[in-house]
């Protein structure tokens, strides 16, 4: 192969590659710092302006949502302020904390992809539009998407405090919606069938092996 992945040509262009969608996402980010209180964030901050003024939800406010949703909501409200902008920047930091966590996960294998998707998530999750401002499956996302940054930063650096942070994290991302528990099970069979991949792939590598060897 005349050029490798590594090689100086292609990794410039890689690194140019990365950059230019970096560049796009903080162009976006400061660009959409005006963007109004619409769509699910404006329910949310309702929900959580009434709740904190008396109101159960449930009972005396009429919303579907999981509690996990008011409990990021109230976090959003009394860490960033109640106005459009402290949503707004509450929606950039789940961005920037998804495309870290990405980061985490893909460092051994390809640091400049891992940059390249966190990048492209925070782009394609901008192109969505103002109405999907603070939406609860980004929260769940970015939430299990740490979960499994800790579990493979477990696994690399036999470090097991980080599984029971991990677990923490896949748990309250279940609060966020219903879909999370069968987001679980989807991973569950995912690993499952991956372990018996690598046994049938082990054992008939190994009968390969044994059956070339000379009597």
């Amino acid at each position: 192969m005349l050029f490798g992945v590594y090689s100086s040509p292609v990794l410039f262009l890689r690194r140019l590659v990365v950059f230019i969608a970096i560049a796009c996402a903080v162009i976006f980010a400061v660009s959409s710092l005006r963007w109004p209180l619409v769509g699910d964030a404006s329910l949310m901050h309702y929900v959580v302006f009434l709740a904190e003024r008396g109101l159960t939800p449930y009972r005396e406010i009429a919303d579907i949502n999981l509690p996990g949703t008011y409990a990021a909501g109230w976090l959003a409200m009394h860490l960033f302020g109640d106005g459009p902008l402290a949503w707004r920047l509450y929606d950039l930091v789940l961005g920037l904390t998804a495309a870290i966590a990405m980061a985490v996960i893909a460092w051994p294998y390809d640091r400049l992809a891992g940059i390249f998707a966190g990048a492209l998530f925070v782009l394609i999750h901008g192109r969505d539009g103002m109405a999907e401002l603070g939406q609860r499956d980004l929260l769940m996302t970015v939430l299990l998407l740490w979960a499994v940054a800790l579990t493979l930063c477990a696994l690399r650096r036999r470090r097991l405090f980080f599984i029971p942070l991990a677990g923490a994290l896949a748990g309250f991302a279940f609060t966020k919606t219903p879909r999370g528990p069968l987001l679980d099970c989807n991973s569950r069979i995912c690993c499952s069938a991956t372990k018996a991949t690598k046994k049938i792939s082990h054992f008939a590598f190994g009968w390969e092996r044994r059956a070339s060897e000379p009597g």
